[in-house]
């Protein structure tokens, strides 16, 4: 069960092409009841920007980061339709 959620909750650093220190914005963060949280970023499933450079830099950012807080990276599309799945928002 979901106990909150926020959009573009914080930032995490992560290192662009140049080697030079960006920030990368999470879409949301999802704290549930279970002691679980997630991080969540949405993109088209079909899209081309999944698989960018700067995408695979900022996402394995917020792997690393997630391993290292004990949450949950998930990628999301509108097209899986998977919050239900996983989150009770009751």
């Amino acid at each position: 069960e979901v106990i909150s959620w926020d959009y573009e909750p914080f930032t995490i650093p992560y290192l662009d092409d140049k080697e030079a220190t960006r920030n990368y914005i999470p879409d949301f963060s999802v704290v549930c009841k279970n002691d679980k949280n997630y991080l969540v970023e949405v993109k088209p499933l079909s899209s081309s920007l999944r698989n960018t450079d700067s995408n695979l830099r900022k996402r394995n950012a917020c792997i690393l980061w997630c391993e290292k807080m004990g949450w949950t990276y998930l990628q999301w599309s509108a097209e899986e339709k998977q919050p239900n799945t996983i989150f009770s928002l009751s």
